[in-house]
């Protein structure tokens, strides 16, 4: 669980060699990013269910069931569930070492359905004092 969002880890980078990561994730209503950079990976999401909105640059793109979008490394993005259902997506990252940072972030879940809780001061600082390390960069505008 990370911030209220459920993530099923399918693969990691520890079990592919540092090759990738795939990822569920379940996002709730009202769920989102702040805008952010990943410098050392590609990031691809696969809407499952739901819709889920992206803001790639300055463009905005609403991905719903079998939709695809593929975010390059240095590019800003960001994330929200706009509805007022959850949305489930794949996400794939390459290579995988980001996985690890959502690792450090979240917390066990205890079950499968939450409502998106917004993060304390004390959880965002922390991502924020470690995310350097996992070469990625929350935008600040």
């Amino acid at each position: 669980m990370v911030w209220g969002d459920l993530y099923s880890f399918k693969t990691t980078s520890a079990e592919s060699n540092g090759a990738h990561a795939l990822l569920e994730m379940t996002v709730n209503p009202g769920s989102a990013t702040p805008p952010h950079i990943h410098h050392a990976e590609d990031e691809m999401f696969y809407v499952l269910e739901g819709e889920l909105s992206l803001w790639c640059g300055d463009q905005k793109i609403v991905g719903k069931p079998g939709s695809f979008i593929a975010v390059p490394k240095g590019m800003v993005h960001r994330w929200a569930n706009e509805t007022k259902s959850p949305a489930r997506s794949l996400v794939f990252l390459v290579p995988g070492g980001f996985d690890e940072f959502l690792m450090k972030i979240g917390k066990p879940a205890t079950d499968s359905v939450k409502p998106s809780l917004p993060p304390t001061k004390e959880e965002i600082d922390f991502a924020l004092s470690i995310a350097g390390k996992y070469h990625m960069e929350v935008v600040t505008q």
